[in-house]
């Protein structure tokens, strides 16, 4: 099947692209794991003691270097460094104490000697043809002051710990030197085996140079097809794989790594068909009702036509310009009623849903409530049958009474049952509060008990109703409590707060518990579709009851932490003239339920609405002074969405169709139904709410857009992103390395967003700008009285605490900022001056390097110690110049923010300003963040 086919090819796409982005990954940590270790060689190299020794070789100097290089290697991790004279001759070593000593060792015949004394350093992977373990032999040769060699010193790093690492991915990996043989293996079985056939004269040299002992190098038992996958039937947990390599062009490697993908691809393949087969049947469900639809539109087209050929005869004095205002007004009308009753239709839809899936939830508290009185039920028969059958009739009546009154329970249940999840839609009648609420409790009463959570009710007062629809209401009872039900998961002594309250007109309902609540980022977008906190929830919930009770004239709002409360949402602003219509029509709609703010003016109105305004305008067309149609022209100015309903006489319809021209929601003529007026009301007032909530909802989304920290979408970006989304809630060191420009600090903000800490501080210190002169105190903290503090003074790296300190131009920093900083790293704690206890610190340290940093400890500017601690992850925020495709993307969000604040329109990007664009030359950087 096509679409089988088609997911097959997308699948296997998104595997490869999840294994290069893990490859990538890897990759950093490997090249992070070299660079730490290449620098040890060329720093021990200018090492006095080394040299004095190698120049002369003496009992008391070969003690020294062998104590100095044991101690060293403990710190760097390394397993072992040793030197070795001009003649290959071991001389000290890090291992002296052990059996497996390498001194007094002749290792000539190691490549990492003859090269080092042939190019001045070297690298070789082998087998240590001591102690039988594979690693890396780092060397450099050592010169004396005339520039003549004086023999080489040897680091060898072994990777157990980082290859233990990636087998807990589970994700097989294998690096590959520069003749294609496996030196670093998540798979031992893989190690030394080759990518591709080797030459008889590689051969002669891996077995002379013993790289890798008595193990005869075979083929990889796998090979990659065309699609980038590899199957693979020994080893390894046999299946399908998807393949990726990055090199590390540093030493001549290339890191490879597998991805399962097969059970992946299979799933998508299997989804995609019933997708296909599912979306053929809906088709053709839906034509068949698009069908039936049209044949009824045409009948209802008929009958309009026929009604409207007998209207025109009957008003053939009208003029031209008013029949044809009037066919235009009554299409419009017949529009907003079809799709008033499409939405209405899909609302429904949407509420029935979320019953079905409240009802699954419920289902098993629900079931422990009817199985109780029914196994009674049971129990009950069985007695009285055997009281029957010992002629004890009193006996049997008793059982037979139980039973009724048990099956009445059940009878309870059940109906309720049904009764909430049928599909209904009523008109809003008188409810009673307490009885929605019954409802819902008798369907939850079973969670409740089952998770011992306390309810405390106060009740409504005696016979109390409100205008609404019973099944509806209690569905958004239903939703709360549910919510929060499982927002007490874990929470000792749960208790929920159901209580009634009356506020003058308005009845509110509040549903609030004493569990954690939801934070800041959730409840800022509460009733937006989709957001949760829940692992397994999708975040309708709160968002279908927001409509339901909008539907119901009311809004839905959280006004404390864990409260839901409700409250009537129908304020009318009546303008009128004429004092006894305005108070008797003002009367008319409190019955009714509305909120009324009567004017005499249209001038008076003004004063009290606005563009914020949560209700409807409903204003006479003739009035002194301002007259109707300028009060729709001034509140068209304010919000072109507030509805204004306009009232007339029957001698202005003309200027009344004229007003609706101008913006008016609709008009009615005098006299009137109030009943009309009433069912205007309740569209306009819902429709007024939904302007309202999609402008927040656009305004929540302006401000994502703006928060956004990283912009492009070019291979390099999407790598940093997948990235700084692994390494968001590592609790690691992570060192960001780029030039002036790209955008390091909006990486490191963009780490501690994403992460746990995000709530939490974020301290970004400027190295390069630290001053000699109270340094301490600046960094540190002092206590009152001490550095001149009149009170306690913070310091800066305080105040990252529980949050993410960022050191920006690390290798910058005064040499006496680099040795407080090396303290906080070590110990994660800071002692403020003055102060005779240290404060202990939960934070995370993020730095940044101006230059590259290998560099920055040869020239002495970074401290050794201090580079070691903190390139434990490193991070590359690539220039401009190397994602030139971002480039038309920032320049559409540069200009879009350049044209709102300048109040234009954003002008076009044609071809020709794109072509520009992608062919102009960046020598520098450009930041990878949006400005403001």
């Amino acid at each position: 099947m096509a679409s089988g086919e088609v997911a097959r090819g997308d699948a296997r796409a998104s595997a490869s692209d999840q294994a290069a982005t893990a490859s990538a990954l890897h990759a950093a940590v490997l090249r992070s794991e070299l660079e730490r270790h290449r620098s040890l060689p060329m720093v021990l190299a200018q090492d006095p003691d080394l040299k004095a020794l190698l120049g002369r070789p003496d009992a008391a100097g070969a003690g020294r270097l062998n104590r100095k290089f044991e101690a060293l290697a403990k710190e760097v991790r390394a397993a072992a460094i040793y030197a070795l004279d001009a003649e290959g001759q071991t001389l000290a070593a890090s291992n002296w104490r052990l059996p497996t000593s390498f001194v007094g060792s002749s290792y000539r015949f190691r490549p990492y000697y003859f090269q080092a004394m042939r190019d001045g350093q070297a690298s070789f992977f082998a087998l240590g043809t001591v102690s039988g373990r594979p690693g890396l032999y780092l060397s450099r040769r050592v010169d004396d002051s005339a520039g003549r060699p004086l023999g080489v010193i040897v680091a060898k790093v072994e990777f157990d710990a980082l290859e233990a690492d990636w087998r807990a991915s589970g994700e097989p990996t294998y690096v590959t030197d520069s003749d294609g043989v496996v030196v670093i293996t998540t798979v031992p079985a893989w190690r030394f085996d080759t990518a591709r056939p080797l030459s008889a004269d590689l051969r002669r040299r891996l077995a002379a140079t013993q790289t890798a002992g008595s193990t005869i190098p075979t083929p990889l038992p796998f090979e990659a097809d065309d699609s980038g996958l590899v199957s693979v039937s020994s080893d390894i947990t046999p299946g399908l794989y998807a393949a990726a390599s990055d090199p590390i062009p540093e030493i001549g490697w290339r890191l490879n790594l597998l991805a399962p993908s097969g059970d992946a691809i299979d799933r998508a393949v299997a989804v995609a068909r019933w997708l296909s087969a599912l979306t053929v049947a809906l088709l053709a469900a839906l034509t068949g009702i698009l069908l039936r639809r049209r044949q009824r539109a045409a009948a209802r087209a008929t009958e309009d036509e026929q009604a409207r050929v007998e209207l025109e005869r009957q008003i053939d004095l009208r003029t031209s310009e008013l029949r044809s205002a009037n066919d235009q007004l009554n299409h419009e009308i017949d529009e907003r009623r079809r799709l008033e009753t499409v939405r209405q239709d899909l609302q429904d839809e949407l509420i029935q849903a979320n019953k079905l899936a409240t009802l699954g939830q419920i289902a098993a508290g629900v079931a422990h409530e009817i199985n109780q009185p029914v196994a009674a039920i049971r129990t009950h028969a069985d007695s009285a049958a055997v009281q029957l059958r010992r002629e004890d009739s009193a006996g049997a009546l008793r059982s037979l009474a139980n039973i009724d009154r048990l099956t009445e329970r059940v009878g309870v249940i059940t109906d309720e049952l049904r009764a909430f999840s049928r599909k209904t839609r009523s008109e809003t009648v008188a409810v009673g509060v307490d009885g929605a609420i019954d409802g819902a409790l008798l369907l939850v009463s079973g969670r409740l008990r089952e998770k011992g959570i306390t309810l405390e009710r106060r009740r409504a007062p005696a016979a109390l109703a409100v205008r609404a629809e019973r099944n509806r209401l209690e569905q958004v009872v239903l939703n709360l409590l549910q919510n929060a039900i499982e927002a007490l998961d874990g929470v000792t002594d749960p208790v929920i707060d159901l209580g009634v309250a009356v506020k003058g007109k308005h009845v509110v309902i509040h549903v609030a518990d004493n569990g954690p609540g939801v934070t800041p980022t959730v409840r800022q977008r509460l009733f937006t579709p989709f957001t949760t906190d829940k692992a397994d929830g999708l975040g309708l919930g709160l968002v279908i009851s927001r409509d339901i009770v909008a539907a119901l004239r009311a809004v839905h709002h959280p006004p404390g932490e864990g409260v839901m409360s409700f409250q009537v949402l129908d304020r009318v602003a009546l303008i009128d003239d004429d004092d006894a219509f305005r108070s008797a029509l003002a009367e008319r709609l409190e019955l009714d339920g509305l909120t009324v703010n009567a004017f005499g003016s249209a001038e008076a109105a003004l004063k009290v609405v606005d563009d914020r305004f949560e209700g409807v305008v409903v204003t006479d067309l003739r009035m002194p002074g301002m007259d109707g149609r300028q009060l729709v022209e001034r509140l068209n100015d304010l919000d072109p969405d507030l509805p204004v309903v306009m009232m007339t006489g029957h001698g202005d319809i003309a200027e009344a169709v004229d007003a609706m021209k101008r913006g008016a929601y609709d008009f009615l003529a005098k006299p009137f139904a109030p009943e009309r007026l009433i069912e205007t009301l309740g569209r306009a007032l819902e429709k007024r709410a939904l302007v309202l909530d999609n402008r927040r909802l656009a305004a929540l989304a302006a401000d994502d857009e703006g928060s956004i920290p990283l912009s492009g979408s070019s291979r390099s970006v999407e790598a940093l992103r997948a990235a700084i989304q692994r390494l968001a809630d590592a609790q690691v060191d992570v060192l960001i390395e780029g030039e002036t420009g790209s955008g390091k600090e909006a990486v490191a903000r963009a780490i501690h967003n994403a992460g746990r800490r995000r709530l939490r501080p974020f301290v970004a210190v400027s190295c390069a700008a630290l001053p000699e002169s109270g340094l301490e105190s600046l960094l540190m903290g002092a206590v009152a009285g001490a550095s001149g503090a009149i009170r306690r003074r913070e310091g800066q790296i305080e105040q990252s605490h529980q949050g993410t300190l960022f050191l920006d131009e690390i290798d910058l920093a005064p040499r006496a900022a680099q040795l407080l900083l090396l303290r906080v790293l070590e110990e994660r704690e800071v002692l403020p001056v003055g102060a005779m206890e240290p404060h202990a610190l939960d934070l995370r340290i993020l730095a940044a390097t101006k230059g590259d940093p290998v560099e920055a400890v040869a020239r002495g500017d970074l401290r050794e110690d201090l580079y070691y601690r903190l390139n434990v992850i490193r991070l590359r925020a690539p220039p401009l110049r190397e994602r030139r495709e971002d480039v038309p993307l920032l320049f559409a969000r540069f200009l879009g923010r350049a044209a709102n604040r300048l109040g234009h329109e954003t002008p076009p990007i044609d071809h020709a300003i794109r072509r520009r664009l992608l062919e102009h030359d960046r020598a520098g950087a450009a930041c990878i963040n949006q400005p403001d």
